[in-house]
């Protein structure tokens, strides 16, 4: 992932991404953070849980996606219907 590693795990029951912030400033940190808090629920993208502290990083807590992004969109190409579709 960008400026990071992303690993996989489960909280509350539920499995999760954890994107470990590294090679980041501070202020990049924050503006990825509030990003992800004002994403409205929506079933096309994944959600936000929750961010950590620890020892100096910051780690965001989201939603499990299987697989990635490219992967899926090459081995599924999506109609022009879809596209729109997932914009609105």
């Amino acid at each position: 992932g960008n400026f990071g590693s992303v690993f996989s795990g489960t909280y509350d029951d539920r499995d999760v991404a954890l994107k470990v912030l590294t090679s980041i400033s501070l202020t990049e940190a924050q503006q990825e953070l509030q990003m992800l808090r004002s994403l409205p629920q929506h079933d096309n993208l994944i959600r936000f849980i929750g961010y950590l502290e620890h020892n100096g990083s910051l780690g965001l807590v989201i939603e499990l996606m299987e697989g990635d992004l490219e992967t899926r969109l090459r081995k599924d190409p999506l109609t022009l219907s879809q596209k729109i579709e997932c914009c609105l």
